[in-house]
């Protein structure tokens, strides 16, 4: 058996542990929660482009401060 295969072996018999189900279990539920959310963030980006916040509105020395 070469090294790779044992790696391979090792692998699947770690991943089919009650402990590796339940991380595997986890993992699945963060990466469904990110794709649930991922369009929400589509939708907040577009929002705060909207708004346009300029420095017009600041005297000179603050918008030193944040464009410097």
């Amino acid at each position: 058996m070469s090294a790779a295969a044992g790696h391979a072996k090792r692998a699947l018999g770690s991943l089919l542990s009650p402990q590796g189900v339940i991380g595997v279990a986890v993992e699945a539920a963060w990466i469904g929660a990110h794709i649930a959310l991922y369009p929400l963030g589509l939708i907040e980006d577009r929002l705060e482009d909207a708004t346009n916040h300029g420095v017009a509105h600041l005297p000179p020395a603050h918008r030193g401060l944040i464009v410097g």
